[in-house]
C-alpha cells in the first residue's frame, strides 16, 4: 500500500508544480536579475508571451540603463519540467538589423 501512495504522489507532482505557474502574475518569474543579466523561470506546457518576457527583462536591465538581449533557454531543474530564459543586459539599445538580401546568381 505504501508503495502504491508514493507512486500516486510522484505520477500527480509534475501536475502540481505546473500548477504552481499558474499563480505567477506574468506566467513567468525572476529568478535571476543582476546588471549583467536576467533569468526568467517558466512552465513551457503553459502559455507565455515572448514580448511579456522580453519587455519584463527590458525592464529589469532598464533600472541598470542597459537592454536586455536574449542569450537562450535551458530546461533547469526548478521543478519538474520547468524552464529559464537567459538575457544579457547590454549597453545602449538593440537595434534589429535586417539581413542584406544575397545577390543572384
Amino acid at each position: 500500500m505504501r508503495t502504491v501512495c508514493t507512486l500516486a504522489a510522484c505520477a500527480l507532482l509534475p501536475f502540481t508544480l505546473s500548477a504552481c505557474a499558474l499563480l505567477w502574475k506574468d506566467r513567468f518569474r525572476v529568478v535571476y536579475d543582476a546588471p549583467d543579466a536576467v533569468v526568467l523561470q517558466y512552465d513551457p506546457a503553459i502559455p507565455v508571451s515572448r514580448e511579456k518576457m522580453q519587455a519584463r527583462a527590458d525592464a529589469l536591465c532598464g533600472r541598470f540603463e542597459k537592454s536586455a538581449r536574449y542569450a537562450r533557454t535551458q530546461k533547469k531543474h526548478f521543478g519538474v519540467g520547468l524552464y529559464a530564459a537567459f538575457f544579457d543586459c547590454i549597453d545602449g539599445d538593440i537595434q534589429l538589423v535586417e539581413p542584406e538580401p544575397k545577390p543572384e546568381p
